[in-house]
Order: C-alpha cells, then sequence, then structure tokens
C-alpha cells in the first residue's frame, strides 16, 4: 500500500521540483502526514523556523518547544548528513521504485 501511494505521488510531481521550495514542503508532508512531530521527543510543539536560502533543501529548520532541539525535515533519516541535493535523492528513489527495488 506504501509503494503504490509513493508510486502515486512521485510519479505526477517527478521532474517538476523546479523550485527549490517544493522538496522541503514534499517531504515535509511525506514525513509527517497527520501535523509536524520531533524526531528527538514524541511532543508536536513545533515551530518552523527561517533559515539562511543558500541550500535550499534546508530551507525548513524547526524547533521543538518540549525538548529545545533544531531540526530539518531529514533528522534521524537515512537522507541526514549527506551533501547529495534533495532534488538527486527523490529521483534515485523514482528509479529504484521504477525497477522495483532490485
Amino acid at each position: 500500500m506504501l509503494t503504490s501511494r509513493l508510486d502515486k505521488i512521485l510519479k505526477p510531481l517527478r521532474g517538476t521540483f523546479d523550485q527549490d521550495d517544493q522538496i522541503p514542503k514534499f517531504l515535509e508532508l511525506m514525513r509527517w502526514p497527520g501535523g509536524l512531530k520531533c524526531p528527538y521527543c514524541p511532543s508536536s510543539k513545533v515551530t518552523r523556523l527561517q533559515k539562511p536560502r543558500r541550500k535550499p533543501e534546508g530551507r525548513y529548520l524547526y524547533y521543538c518547544r518540549a525538548c529545545r532541539r533544531q531540526f530539518t525535515v531529514t533528522t534521524k533519516t537515512a537522507l541526514d548528513h549527506t551533501h547529495v541535493p534533495m532534488a538527486k535523492w527523490l529521483d534515485a528513489i523514482a528509479m529504484i521504485r521504477k525497477r522495483g527495488g532490485r
């Protein structure tokens, strides 16, 4: 079910991330469909902060008011601390999904 959901979402969006601000919003919706949650604690007391626009994928920076930690949409994921642009990661995921994960 999750794979068909990803395919339905990624297929129309692939190639439409010309505007770099769409990528973090898309990842935010995929990671937290029920609303923002802190990856360090179970709190939903999260605020979106403004971050300098030097890196588009890091544009959304969050602050948890409960544990007072900052995080991004990729914190505590396989994409955390990578230096590859998010658009390339999404293309790679789409290619893997197209080949059936083999």
